[in-house]
């Protein structure tokens, strides 16, 4: 969970920094919290993000799950979905045309 979380995370800061995302970790937010924050706010000027943030935002919530909450039981069906939606969200950004918005 946690890798297909990153994996997506790491895709989607790559193309929020080409959009002009910069974090500060003294806004009162986590690094991830802003990321989501900007891409959510990006998504009502490009329609194709609104997947990509839904997606992401439930990644986050399964790497919580799986990382910190010990207790509570992951299933086989979540996992495969993780990383399917972690694929998803890779490629709807490394196949953007918001790639060439940013400049």
């Amino acid at each position: 969970m946690s890798r297909a979380y990153y994996g997506a995370y790491h895709e989607a800061l790559c193309l929020a920094q080409e959009l002009g995302y910069t974090s500060a970790l003294d806004q009162g937010q986590g690094v991830h919290k802003q990321l989501r924050s900007f891409l959510s706010r990006q998504a009502n000027r490009f329609q194709q993000l609104h997947p990509v943030v839904k997606h992401l935002n439930r990644l986050f919530q399964n790497r919580i799950v799986a990382d910190y909450k010990i207790d509570d039981p992951i299933y086989l069906d979540e996992a495969r979905r993780s990383v399917n939606r972690a694929k998803e969200v890779v490629s709807a950004l490394q196949n953007s045309e918001l790639r060439s918005a940013g400049d």
